[in-house]
């Protein structure tokens, strides 16, 4: 038998290495490629208005559902939000805990035109867990 000459389970060892080793090379050149993400990206969506209250009233009220976002890879705790939009008068509310890529939808009551209503939640301060 030769020195230098390598048997079946050699190579199938040294090809199971060779691979994972191009994998961590490829996903560390990936990373290092890829534009920097910011580190916190809040996205908010308005929902379907629900009217609350008699229908004859003369300025209708609505329950808007507004789902936040948090489309970061980390997660924010004491996230304080300033609503603003139609209708709605501006307030400030706090959620304790966002987990990364998770969603917690909140309720705004809106005044006025309620589905066409357009509501924005800006985050004005958080931590990152």
């Amino acid at each position: 038998m030769k020195k230098g000459s390598m048997k079946g389970p050699e190579w199938v060892t040294f090809l199971i290495s060779l691979a994972l080793l191009l994998l961590m090379v490829t996903y560390l050149v990936e990373r290092c490629l890829r534009p920097p993400s910011p580190l916190v990206h809040v996205e908010t969506t308005v929902g379907e208005a629900k009217r609350v209250g008699p229908t004859e009233a003369p300025e209708e009220l609505f329950v808007v559902p507004l789902q936040v976002r948090n489309a970061g890879e980390r997660a924010l705790s004491r996230l304080s939000m300033r609503i603003e939009g139609d209708g709605v008068m501006p307030y400030e509310i706090e959620i304790e805990y966002l987990g990364a890529l998770t969603s917690r939808t909140l309720y705004v009551y809106a005044r006025g035109r309620g589905a066409g209503a357009t509501i924005r939640a800006v985050p004005k301060f958080y931590r990152l867990d």
